[in-house]
């Protein structure tokens, strides 16, 4: 009953300050192991695509969670791909990858939304005019996930993280022969609840797309906020629901 009174008087003296504390099972992040332990195999290090990886924060707190895993991380913009790979320079297992992910194979010239070499607001679906600065273009490449598992000859992956600014929807669909067979057995993809927000795609949108390939919405973490409380982005995780074996008819039979 002390410890009791002494944690209340501690998450009071926090609340007060703007704080408040969980414990990490039930506020877990996106990246946490537990989450996984039905998807990933004991016996078989997991496979890992980081879609829209940034600086590497994702792949670094998907390293600290499975060390033995190979991860993937896509980062198509070259100046911010050049820091993702500086910064997990020391994880021999993460692979990084200035490539985009969509539903074709090709080349864009990308309108940035900043020089910031830490922008997560850059969308490749924003092409460059003839007005655009040459300081903001950038010419990027872009693949598909289908092609990126033929070519890197993974028949298996465990966790795919998407987090493309708005652009999921592509990459679901470049990646529809390998969603259709079974080949990813979980999805991380960062979403939203609000309407016009176009830097993010609505929850049941990512749901109506996914339900048909048996993706289960599995939760919620990873949740931001807006100043009046409402709840603005978050990772939302699905899982892969094979399914179930079909029951022979017995209607007309004979016993």
């Amino acid at each position: 009953m002390h410890n009791e009174f002494l944690e209340m008087r501690a998450h009071a003296w926090l609340a007060d300050l703007g704080l408040y504390v969980r414990r990490a099972q039930n506020v877990p992040w996106g990246t946490a192991r537990m989450l996984y332990e039905d998807v990933v195999p004991r016996d078989q290090p997991a496979v890992i695509l980081d879609i829209g990886a940034n600086v590497g924060q994702t792949s670094r707190a998907y390293a600290h969670s499975f060390p033995d895993a190979t991860i993937h991380a896509f980062e198509p913009f070259p100046r911010i791909h050049a820091v993702c790979r500086q910064n997990l320079r020391k994880f021999p297992r993460i692979h990084c990858h200035c490539l985009a992910v969509g539903d074709q194979c090709e080349k864009r010239v990308i309108a940035l939304a900043t020089e910031d070499n830490h922008c997560t607001f850059n969308q490749i679906t924003r092409p460059a005019g003839a007005d655009t600065p040459a300081a903001l273009r950038e010419e990027i490449q872009v693949t598909t996930l289908d092609a990126f598992l033929r070519e890197q000859r993974i028949p298996t992956v465990h966790i795919l993280k998407t987090d493309t600014e708005g652009n999921e929807l592509a990459v679901f669909r470049g990646g529809h022969e390998a969603l259709t067979r079974g080949a990813v057995r979980s999805i991380l993809v960062e979403a939203t609840l609000q309407e016009g927000n176009t830097f993010h795609v609505r929850l049941e949108v990512i749901t109506s797309c996914l339900a048909p390939l048996h993706f289960r919405f599995y939760g919620l973490y990873d949740i931001s906020y807006t100043p009046t409380g409402e709840m603005h982005v978050f990772s939302a995780l699905y899982k892969l629901q094979p399914p179930s074996p079909s029951v022979p008819s017995t209607v007309g039979s004979r016993k």
